[in-house]
Protein backbone atom coordinates (compact mmCIF):
# COMPACT_ATOMS: atom_id res chain seq x y z
CA UNK A 1 0.00 0.00 0.00
CA UNK A 2 2.63 2.72 0.72
CA UNK A 3 4.59 1.70 -1.97
CA UNK A 4 1.81 2.69 -4.72
CA UNK A 5 1.77 5.96 -2.66
CA UNK A 6 5.56 6.96 -3.93
CA UNK A 7 6.61 6.84 -7.69
CA UNK A 8 10.21 5.89 -8.87
CA UNK A 9 10.23 8.01 -11.56
CA UNK A 10 9.55 10.86 -10.53
CA UNK A 11 12.51 10.84 -7.51
CA UNK A 12 10.53 9.93 -4.40
CA UNK A 13 11.85 6.78 -3.78
CA UNK A 14 15.08 6.96 -2.39
CA UNK A 15 17.09 3.40 -2.20
CA UNK A 16 20.04 2.88 0.44
CA UNK A 17 22.44 0.86 0.57
CA UNK A 18 24.40 -0.18 3.92
CA UNK A 19 27.78 1.33 4.13
CA UNK A 20 30.74 -0.18 3.40
CA UNK A 21 34.06 -0.77 5.07
CA UNK A 22 35.55 2.47 4.11
CA UNK A 23 33.07 4.43 4.85
CA UNK A 24 32.31 3.24 8.13
CA UNK A 25 36.11 3.60 8.98
CA UNK A 26 35.87 7.28 7.93
CA UNK A 27 32.67 7.94 10.38
CA UNK A 28 34.04 6.02 13.48
CA UNK A 29 37.68 7.42 13.14
CA UNK A 30 36.68 11.19 14.20
CA UNK A 31 34.74 10.03 16.67
CA UNK A 32 37.10 7.53 18.03
CA UNK A 33 40.62 8.91 17.19
CA UNK A 34 39.67 12.86 17.99
CA UNK A 35 36.87 13.56 19.71
CA UNK A 36 37.33 10.43 22.27
CA UNK A 37 40.43 12.19 22.80
CA UNK A 38 39.16 15.55 24.14
CA UNK A 39 38.33 16.22 27.98
CA UNK A 40 35.05 16.55 28.67
CA UNK A 41 33.59 19.92 28.82
CA UNK A 42 34.27 21.19 32.25
CA UNK A 43 30.98 22.40 33.79
CA UNK A 44 30.79 25.03 36.41
CA UNK A 45 30.65 23.90 40.42
CA UNK A 46 27.54 24.91 42.44
CA UNK A 47 29.66 27.68 44.22
CA UNK A 48 31.09 29.20 40.44
CA UNK A 49 27.48 29.53 39.35
CA UNK A 50 26.61 31.14 42.57
CA UNK A 51 29.76 33.74 42.33
CA UNK A 52 28.59 34.44 38.37
CA UNK A 53 27.04 38.08 38.41
CA UNK A 54 24.13 38.63 36.54
CA UNK A 55 23.27 41.72 34.83
CA UNK A 56 20.80 44.15 36.47
CA UNK A 57 17.42 44.30 34.65
CA UNK A 58 15.80 47.27 34.05
CA UNK A 59 13.23 48.54 36.00
CA UNK A 60 9.64 48.34 34.35
CA UNK A 61 8.09 52.06 33.85
CA UNK A 62 4.71 52.73 35.34
CA UNK A 63 2.15 50.32 34.98
CA UNK A 64 -0.41 52.27 32.50
CA UNK A 65 -3.65 52.00 34.14
CA UNK A 66 -6.73 51.36 32.25
CA UNK A 67 -9.90 54.01 31.96
CA UNK A 68 -11.87 51.69 34.51
CA UNK A 69 -8.72 51.67 36.87
CA UNK A 70 -8.28 55.27 36.46
CA UNK A 71 -12.16 55.87 37.01
CA UNK A 72 -11.61 53.90 40.37
CA UNK A 73 -8.43 54.95 41.85
CA UNK A 74 -9.76 58.39 41.32
CA UNK A 75 -13.06 57.46 43.50
CA UNK A 76 -10.95 55.95 45.90
CA UNK A 77 -8.53 58.59 46.11
CA UNK A 78 -12.04 61.15 46.79
CA UNK A 79 -13.45 59.19 49.21
CA UNK A 80 -10.27 59.49 51.37
CA UNK A 81 -10.14 62.73 51.08
CA UNK A 82 -13.78 63.10 51.86
CA UNK A 83 -12.82 61.96 55.24
CA UNK A 84 -10.19 63.80 55.64
CA UNK A 85 -12.43 67.10 55.15
CA UNK A 86 -14.93 65.81 57.54
CA UNK A 87 -11.80 64.89 60.18
CA UNK A 88 -10.80 68.42 59.67
CA UNK A 89 -14.32 70.00 60.05
CA UNK A 90 -14.85 67.93 63.20
CA UNK A 91 -11.60 69.00 64.88
CA UNK A 92 -12.17 72.61 64.85
CA UNK A 93 -13.11 73.82 68.19
CA UNK A 94 -12.94 77.11 67.00
CA UNK A 95 -16.19 79.14 68.54
CA UNK A 96 -15.00 76.85 71.67
CA UNK A 97 -12.42 78.41 72.19
CA UNK A 98 -12.28 81.80 70.87
CA UNK A 99 -14.30 84.28 72.69
CA UNK A 100 -14.33 86.89 70.06
CA UNK A 101 -14.47 85.52 66.37
CA UNK A 102 -13.37 87.37 63.37
CA UNK A 103 -12.34 86.07 59.28
CA UNK A 104 -11.98 88.08 56.43
CA UNK A 105 -15.52 87.37 54.89
CA UNK A 106 -16.61 89.96 57.66
CA UNK A 107 -14.03 92.18 57.59
CA UNK A 108 -15.24 92.33 54.07
CA UNK A 109 -18.82 93.00 54.89
CA UNK A 110 -18.03 95.72 57.65
CA UNK A 111 -16.02 97.53 54.30
CA UNK A 112 -18.75 97.11 52.30
CA UNK A 113 -21.16 98.64 54.91
CA UNK A 114 -19.00 101.42 56.00
CA UNK A 115 -18.64 100.37 59.82
CA UNK A 116 -14.92 101.12 59.77
CA UNK A 117 -14.73 104.52 60.43
CA UNK A 118 -10.91 105.02 60.68
CA UNK A 119 -7.95 102.29 59.67
CA UNK A 120 -7.35 101.88 63.20
CA UNK A 121 -10.61 99.84 63.51
CA UNK A 122 -9.77 97.76 60.27
CA UNK A 123 -6.40 96.87 61.71
CA UNK A 124 -7.80 96.08 65.15
CA UNK A 125 -9.92 93.45 63.01
CA UNK A 126 -7.06 92.26 61.15
CA UNK A 127 -5.22 91.49 64.28
CA UNK A 128 -7.81 90.25 65.90
CA UNK A 129 -7.87 87.14 63.07
CA UNK A 130 -4.34 87.00 63.89
CA UNK A 131 -4.47 86.81 67.55
CA UNK A 132 -7.12 84.19 67.07
CA UNK A 133 -5.68 81.80 64.67
CA UNK A 134 -2.51 81.53 67.13
CA UNK A 135 -4.94 81.18 70.28
CA UNK A 136 -6.97 78.64 68.66
CA UNK A 137 -4.43 76.32 66.35
CA UNK A 138 -0.99 76.81 68.39
CA UNK A 139 -1.75 74.05 70.61
CA UNK A 140 -5.40 72.93 70.26
CA UNK A 141 -4.77 71.31 66.56
CA UNK A 142 -1.79 69.96 67.09
CA UNK A 143 -2.78 67.68 69.81
CA UNK A 144 -5.74 67.15 68.56
CA UNK A 145 -4.33 65.89 65.31
CA UNK A 146 -1.59 64.03 67.44
CA UNK A 147 -4.57 62.00 69.49
CA UNK A 148 -7.29 61.87 67.17
CA UNK A 149 -6.09 61.65 63.47
CA UNK A 150 -4.69 57.83 62.51
CA UNK A 151 -1.45 57.64 60.96
CA UNK A 152 -2.28 55.36 58.52
CA UNK A 153 -4.87 57.75 57.29
CA UNK A 154 -2.78 60.66 57.44
CA UNK A 155 0.05 58.56 55.74
CA UNK A 156 -2.12 57.21 52.93
CA UNK A 157 -3.42 61.27 52.48
CA UNK A 158 0.35 61.63 51.97
CA UNK A 159 0.15 58.95 49.33
CA UNK A 160 -2.17 60.31 47.08
CA UNK A 161 -0.64 63.92 47.52
CA UNK A 162 2.66 62.20 45.43
CA UNK A 163 0.65 59.87 43.40
CA UNK A 164 -1.61 63.19 41.70
CA UNK A 165 2.26 64.90 41.86
CA UNK A 166 3.82 61.92 39.82
CA UNK A 167 0.60 61.66 37.43
CA UNK A 168 0.69 65.14 36.95
CA UNK A 169 4.30 65.46 36.16
CA UNK A 170 3.76 62.05 33.79
CA UNK A 171 0.76 64.22 32.29
CA UNK A 172 3.29 67.08 31.82
CA UNK A 173 5.92 65.14 29.84
CA UNK A 174 3.65 63.99 27.12
CA UNK A 175 1.27 67.03 26.48
CA UNK A 176 2.83 69.23 23.68
CA UNK A 177 4.43 72.04 24.55
CA UNK A 178 2.33 75.37 25.24
CA UNK A 179 -0.54 72.53 25.65
CA UNK A 180 -2.31 73.63 28.84
CA UNK A 181 -2.77 69.94 30.93
CA UNK A 182 -6.10 71.76 32.55
CA UNK A 183 -7.91 71.68 28.69
CA UNK A 184 -6.91 67.92 28.57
Amino acid sequence: MVKSLFQRAFGEVVTLSPPGEEERRNFFADLLLVQAVRPPARTKTAAERCAEVLPVAEAPGPRVLSAEEQRRLAEQEENTLRELRLFLRDVSDYLEVIRQPMDLSTIMTKIDTHRYLTTKDFLLDVDLICSNALDSLKDSAHAMFASELDPEFDRMCEDIKEARKKRATRLEDTVEPGKNTADL
